[in-house]
This record gives C-alpha cells, sequence and structure tokens, in this order.
C-alpha cells in the first residue's frame, strides 16, 4: 500500500475510540482535492466531504461523530485516482 500512498500520507484518526468529534489529517506531497467518506461496517456510506484546490502538507478534517452509532467504521481518503481507508471506533 505504501506505492498507492506515493502524493499523501493518512494518519489514524484522533482520538480514537472517537466520542463527540474526531480529527483525520492527510499530509498532501501535491496539490488536489480530498475527498472523505465515512462507511459503516455494512458499507453504507454515513458521512462525505471533500476540500478542494488544498494546499501542500497538513490538511486535517475535523468530523462530528456525536450521532454516529457506536461501533467500527472504515474512511477512505482518495486524492485523483488513489485512495486509502483506515478503520475507527466510535463509542
Amino acid at each position: 500500500e505504501n506505492n498507492l500512498a506515493a502524493t499523501f500520507e493518512v494518519s489514524q484518526n484522533q482520538p480514537n475510540p472517537a466520542m463527540d468529534q474526531t480529527v483525520i489529517l492527510v499530509n498532501l506531497k501535491e496539490q488536489g482535492t480530498i475527498n472523505l467518506t465515512i462507511s459503516n461496517i455494512l458499507g453504507q456510506k454515513v458521512y462525505e466531504t471533500s476540500k478542494e484546490s488544498t494546499t501542500l502538507g497538513a490538511n486535517a478534517f475535523k468530523v462530528d461523530v456525536s450521532n454516529f452509532d457506536s461501533g467500527m467504521y472504515v474512511y477512505t481518503i482518495q486524492v485523483g485516482n488513489q485512495s486509502v481507508s483506515n478503520k475507527m471506533m466510535v463509542k
């Protein structure tokens, strides 16, 4: 997976597990649009957003998870045709 993330890196959300809010950091090595989707374990999208014309370096997504049901979720960051997915817990 390292070669897939050549133009960006995704950090584990903090805090994890999350209760009210969580932050996902994306470190861009090339300028571009960042798409974030969060899905439940059934694969249903529960959250989607994007940042356009982002700057190089750190870009933070603050996500309100206070209305999410407790459990495991998968968040996917996509930049261009590359994507990285990580798991997160919501309490």
